[in-house]
């Protein structure tokens, strides 16, 4: 009784400081809070390499800073009325049709899931056990027979698979573990079975099978481990009741929807995507990549229609019509990627595309009839990526403001070959418009591919595509941040990804040297890579600028002893969350590293620390 009591104890104290901890206040920017809860999520869900990996405060502070800017920037972008424009409304729109299809999913399918005590014991058990087995296939029902009849009647299984095609798969046996065969009742039939035993012919959604089992291994398991083959089993178990929840109610809801498309309207959308695909590919960068329909592009294709043909309905409900404007936007979140896109294939995606969007559209309906959209956790969401949209929205009002001549590139090249010599770093970077590849790029690095290959493959830099990535030596003070960061690294370190213009970089340090070669490279070999140091220069110093201005318009605290004593992982990651019926999104909306405006803001005598 008294170790239930502590038990008890324990978990209501573990509830309580962790309510604490969700209204306990990093730092204020306006009149926005950043919760400790909202800053853990957001620094543990998303990739923000650094330059001080070491130092784990730096580290924090600097995604603080990042966090209060962009939570300033949007305040601003609001008072400007940046949240009222078509793309923010139609972005939102399609962003909280995903959470609210997810909480539907949640109620039908999540919520339902009950695991009992027995079913636990078995899954657990059968955790504990590797089996492997060779199999006889076919896919007619009397050879499969006449082969069990054969064995029977005393026939060697091993011999009758030596002769069949399937046999070149097999010289080992097929390992089997777990919760890998889809067939629970094929399943249920290897653990029910002895060492050297037959099964009968068992039909599956492939055909039929004979299994023969040739071993079957206990794992033994510490504490700790039996722990995790408890939690795997669990986990096995919820997964497949929520997959048979998942298609029982599909397969109730669904068929009552009536839907039909308009022919015209489709056949337009393709003939205009595959054109903007098609001239897309033809540029160096998309060589070795698939083809997207990006934001641009999908501000293009709108434009190309007429006011009333986007107001036409392209999908017909028997209630509420989608318009043809509602779709396009679709893209800008949903994403629509074909690889080495010719018309028949850009086809062939738009009408899977457009089968996917409706069966979305009805569930999130549902959703929405539900009240789903005013759940706290939808709000809560929802606010977080409306936050992030807006402040991207405007900082790309300064991009104009930041062209550079010709004659300011002659200067800097003067300004940077002259005078004392400076260390020189030599580094290979990625460099790419696409947040989406940028999660590929941090996957594979991960997974230890070589980062030359991936910048060969992924670099979208004009300047240093043709050379793999690589920048050759340049002085530190070149390049910006870019140089900076490049000066405090190890050679061998990777950093990224870091925001640069309308881009991320991400970058690994191969090489330094501490003086410059006397002989310094031509004025025109470098006069490409100068322009995009003194352009995101200029565009750093815009961004720097005017973040401070915010932070004294609205002003900003920083609570230091709760950064402090709050504890996060330093497993560097970028994590999707994978929704309900389908789809997934970024697990928190990316805040590019954007911290040293603080620097300025710090001097201000107005800083309420």
């Amino acid at each position: 009784m008294k170790k239930l009591y502590i038990l008890v104890l324990i978990i209501s104290l573990s509830q309580f400081i962790s309510a604490q901890e969700k209204e306990k206040v990093i730092a204020t920017a306006g009149k926005e809070k950043i919760s400790a809860n909202e800053y853990r999520t957001r620094y543990e869900l998303m990739p923000h390499i650094s330059k001080n990996q070491d130092l784990i405060d730096s580290l924090k502070y600097e995604f603080l800073y990042s966090l209060v800017a962009e939570k300033l920037w949007a305040q601003e972008a609001a008072r400007l009325g940046m949240d009222t424009t078509e793309i923010i409304k139609y972005s939102m729109k399609s962003i909280e049709k995903l959470y609210v299809k997810d909480a539907l999913y949640k109620q039908e399918v999540e919520n339902k899931i009950k695991i009992s005590g027995e079913e636990l014991i078995k899954g657990t058990f059968r955790t504990g056990f590797k089996l492997s087995a060779n199999i006889i296939s076919s896919g007619d029902s009397s050879e499969i027979f006449n082969i069990y009849a054969a064995l029977k009647k005393g026939a060697s299984f091993d011999s009758l698979l030596h002769t069949r095609p399937e046999y070149k798969d097999q010289e080992l046996p097929l390992a089997i573990t777990y919760g890998q065969m889809e067939d629970e009742r094929i399943e249920d039939s290897l653990y029910a079975m002895k060492v050297g035993n037959i099964s009968q012919p068992l039909r599956t959604e492939n055909g039929w099978f004979i299994f023969k089992l040739k071993n079957k291994e206990e794992v033994v398991f510490n504490n700790k481990k039996a722990d995790e083959t408890t939690k795997k089993a669990r986990d096995i178990i919820k997964q497949r009741k929520a997959k048979k929840l998942e298609a029982a109610f599909l397969n109730e809801f669904m068929p009552k929807a009536e839907v039909t498309t308009s022919g015209p309207l489709f056949w337009n959308v393709v003939g205009k995507s595959a054109a903007l695909l098609i001239e897309k590919a033809k540029r160096p960068e998309f060589k070795k990549s698939n083809v997207n329909l990006d934001e641009r592009d999908v501000s293009k294709m709108i434009s190309q229609f007429g006011r009333d043909s986007l107001n036409m309905a392209l999908i017909h409900f028997k209630d509420k019509s989608v318009s043809l404007r509602d779709f396009l936007y679709s893209f800008v979140t949903d994403g629509f990627t074909v690889k080495e896109p010719t018309y028949e294939k850009v086809v062939g995606k738009l009408r899977t595309y457009l089968n996917d969007y409706i069966s979305q559209e009805i569930l999130s309906r549902e959703g929405y009839r539900r009240g789903l959209q005013n759940m706290p956790e939808v709000k809560s969401d929802m606010k977080l990526w409306k936050e992030n949209y807006i402040s991207q929205i405007l900082r790309n009002k300064f991009l104009d403001s930041a062209k550079v001549s010709d004659e300011e590139v002659q200067e800097y090249y003067n300004k940077l070959n002259s005078g004392a010599p400076v260390p020189e770093v030599n580094i290979i970077e990625i460099f790419t418009k696409d947040l989406g590849e940028i999660e590929t790029i941090l996957n594979e690095l991960k997974s230890g591919k070589d980062f030359r290959d991936l910048a060969k493959i992924y670099n979208k830099r004009e300047a240093t595509k043709n050379k793999g990535g690589e920048y050759g030596f340049f002085p530190i003070n070149m390049y910006g941040e870019l140089g900076k960061t490049a000066a405090k690294m190890k050679v061998g370190e990777v950093y990224g990804p870091m925001q640069l213009g309308n881009g991320y970089s991400i970058f690994k340090l191969i090489d330094r040297k501490e003086k410059r070669d006397s002989l310094s490279k031509p004025f025109e070999e470098l006069k490409d890579q100068y322009k995009d140091d003194l352009f995101n220069k200029k565009l750093t110093d815009a961004f720097d600028g005017y973040t401070v201005k915010l932070a004294q318009k609205y002003g900003v605290k920083i609570n230091d002893g709760a950064l402090k004593n709050l504890n996060v992982t330093t497993i560097q990651m970028f994590t999707s969350r994978y929704l309900g019926f389908g789809g997934r999104i970024a697990a928190v909306p990316y805040t590019a590293p954007w911290f040293e405006w603080f620097k300025q803001f710090k001097k201000m005598k107005n800083y309420n620390p």
